[in-house]
């Protein structure tokens, strides 16, 4: 169940294919700020990375592990800089 302090994001249709989705919850357990900058910063950046391209590249060609990998990779680069999301 959400609280008030967390964020949902939907985007239903990314890269405009309506068969690629990004769903996202963002815990707002300590306060609302991480969440924010969360729901307001983390899908643009991660659709905009090369990595997530290759994932979907993957699943095109039905390469799930590679896909995987992608993400896998991907997701870590997202996370840990969020000074240059601000860009």
């Amino acid at each position: 169940m959400l609280v008030p302090q967390d964020r949902l994001v939907v985007c239903p249709r990314v890269m405009g294919r309506d068969d690629i989705s990004v769903l996202c919850v963002f815990d707002g357990t300590v306060g609302d700020h991480a969440a924010d900058f969360c729901h307001q910063h983390f899908p643009r950046n991660l659709v905009g990375m090369p990595l997530f391209a290759s994932a979907v590249a993957a699943v095109d060609s039905g390469d799930m592990a590679s896909a995987k990998s992608s993400l896998d990779k991907a997701l870590p680069q997202v996370s840990p800089s969020p000074a240059k999301w601000r860009a």
